[in-house]
């Protein structure tokens, strides 16, 4: 298991051949690997009797150290700096299962909100750095930030997404707190002309109950907590619209006004409004934030591919899967 130092590695002869950027990065992940395993080998030689994990579960000294091999859980983990084994545990089984499912590929950003902190909860699973344009998340406003996720304040808290691509195509949210009509995502825009006259807003904006797309309200049903994807589904047309609660289809329509209000970066716990000056389209005269929620949201996620009702079906028995093991599922 130990891989050694650089020049052992690059010397052994499974690596003969190999290029210098393809041994790099399997140095870097061997090398971290072994890494937790000492790391484990001390924890469960040392607290036997007395540690306990920040699920409550009682470590053991003759259990097996946790193993992470997915680049792209160790890529998330190593980003957000936690280290409890059932929150590595959890992101390795909502990676591998998103990936197992054919999903993985067609979302652009998933905020598994996870850590209890705002430092932890800024990541985007997909793309972990700490840029813009990995739609890391920066939060606004008077959040709380635990092991349940994240919760607005309902007056100014709102997280900015960076997310603007061109369709956006699936977007969803799992909700845990019961009330009626709380704003998860959102982003609209209004033209204004020469003379201020104003536009209606034109968007999307996601909530516990609903999704209204431009001036059409779609039903997500009962405004408890639920997960709620929306997703063009794939397979039924450019203007169909699909809304599920827990994986279940509940609404269905057709808007070929879907795709206008990517114009415009998407916020969480909020509705982004974007005020577009209407003789120079693309230029913001003004942005603002309203609709402020004080949703508990334990997981966000946005793409640009349509999903099949079996696909939404599926990510959303993943999600319960993770939300399940770290003690948060509704």
């Amino acid at each position: 298991m130990n891989p050694g130092t650089w020049q052992q590695y690059v010397q052994r002869p499974d690596n003969k051949g190999l290029s210098i950027t393809l041994l790099e990065r399997r140095y870097t992940q061997e090398l971290y690997q072994y890494q937790m395993y000492l790391m484990e080998v001390v924890d469960n030689t040392t607290t036997t009797t007395s540690a306990t994990s920040a699920g409550g579960r009682r470590m053991q000294a003759t259990e097996a150290p946790l193993v992470i091999t997915d680049s792209d859980v160790l890529a998330f983990v190593s980003a957000t700096g936690i280290t409890d084994n059932t929150q590595k545990s959890a992101v390795n089984t909502l990676v591998t299962s998103l990936k197992g499912y054919s999903i993985w590929t067609k979302l652009n950003a998933i905020y598994p909100f996870i850590g209890g902190t705002a430092s932890t909860h800024k990541w985007n699973l997909k793309d972990p750095r700490d840029l813009d344009a990995a739609y890391r998340l920066s939060f606004t406003g008077g959040w709380t930030h635990n092991a349940n996720g994240i919760t607005g304040n309902g007056t100014n808290a709102y997280a900015d997404t960076f997310y603007a691509a061109n369709p956006i195509n699936t977007i969803g949210a799992y909700n845990r707190t019961s009330t009626i009509s709380l704003t998860l995502l959102g982003a609209t825009a209004t033209f204004i002309d020469g003379d201020g006259y104003q536009t209606n807003p034109f968007g999307l904006v996601l909530k516990s109950n609903s999704i209204q797309v431009y001036q059409t309200t779609f039903s997500a049903g009962s405004p408890t907590p639920a997960g709620i994807t929306v997703s063009r589904t794939a397979g039924d047309g450019a203007t169909a619209i699909k809304v599920y609660r827990n994986g279940i289809q509940n609404s269905t329509g057709n808007n070929t006004d879907w795709t206008l209000f990517s114009l415009q970066s998407l916020a969480i716990g909020a509705r982004r409004q974007d005020d577009y000056d209407d003789d120079t389209l693309g230029n913001i005269i003004n942005t603002i934030y309203v609709d402020y929620s004080i949703a508990n949201i334990a997981l966000a996620f946005m793409g640009n591919t349509a999903l099949t009702g079996t696909e939404v079906a599926n990510l959303n028995t993943a999600i319960v899967a993770y939300q399940t093991t770290l003690g948060r599922q509704i």
